[in-house]
């Protein structure tokens, strides 16, 4: 039984107020991988690298982490996001590839907590969490994500 309701990579995006980490799952939807973190970088830079990773790894499906309020409603941070992504649509769209992904938003509560505790607890100094802990936090969403997809499935069917 596959994770989701469909088969293939899922490209996770986690956009911070100064970088933006990445993350795909395998075919199977088994096991997350970091995609690396775009720190300063412009919507074009993004986009474009957005684009290559689609292509490249053949994306099925990207989520987007929301940063909601702590009662789920939407903060400016999240309507600034909803924007870009919107922007990240219409772009792949118009690209010479036409690229139609489905985007999808989730809430990303926690993440970046998350992704902190788990660097301390691989071992890695404080000291180079902030290079790698967006690309964590994108890896802790898309893992929730299939995880709570798994469960509805299995749900669903019981």
């Amino acid at each position: 039984m596959n994770k989701t309701s469909f088969l293939g990579k899922i490209l996770a995006i986690d956009w911070g107020e100064k970088s933006v980490g990445f993350a795909v799952c395998d075919e199977g939807q088994n096991m997350t991988f970091g995609r690396g973190v775009m720190k300063g970088s412009t919507l074009p830079k993004i986009f474009l690298f957005v684009l290559e990773l689609v292509k490249l790894e053949k994306i099925v499906k990207i989520i987007v982490g929301l940063p909601l309020s702590q009662d789920g409603e939407d903060t400016a941070q999240t309507q600034k996001i909803r924007r870009i992504m919107d922007e990240l649509s219409q772009y792949l769209r118009e690209s010479q590839f036409q690229v139609q992904v489905p985007l999808e938003f989730v809430d990303e509560s926690f993440s970046s907590h998350q992704a902190q505790k788990i660097l301390l607890e691989v071992g890695i100094p404080s000291l180079k969490h902030k290079q790698t802990e967006d690309e964590m936090a994108a890896i802790v969403i898309l893992q929730r994500y299939i995880d709570f997809s798994s469960e509805f499935q299995y749900n669903k069917s019981a």
